[in-house]
């Protein structure tokens, strides 16, 4: 008796695995894409506004709050951006001013494991 009572707990918890991180995680994964897209354009505006970049240790936070020395400014975005899991966005910048190499990530369902991390490169 006391088993057919407890057999349902653990169907019920792979049923939401299953839901968290299975098939119902690809619309938070396409979501992800599209907020992504929109930070380009965010940054795009930053750039065009400051005449480059965030710096790495400006980050995301730039388009956000005005970043020191910078007179030239206009806030992009009234919030820090998270993704759909609640885990800010990573940004990276890699390279020499007019060659540069822009990061945007972010760690996905597991922040823990790098394979489920979506990653987009300018």
């Amino acid at each position: 008796m006391i088993v057919l009572f407890l057999l349902p707990y653990p169907m019920l918890y792979a049923g939401w695995w299953y839901l968290e991180r299975g098939i119902c995680a690809m619309p938070r994964c396409s979501q992800t894409n599209a907020e992504i897209k929109s930070l380009w354009s965010s940054l795009e505006m930053f750039r065009i506004h400051c005449g480059r970049y965030p710096a790495n240790a400006e980050g995301l936070d730039a388009l956000v709050h005005r970043p020191a020395g910078v007179t030239r400014w206009e806030q992009v975005l009234a919030d820090a951006p998270l993704d759909p899991w609640k885990q800010p966005y990573r940004y990276a910048i890699h390279g020499p001013r007019g060659k540069e190499t822009l990061e945007l990530r972010s760690l996905g369902p597991d922040p823990a494991n790098p394979a489920d991390d979506i990653v987009e490169t300018r």
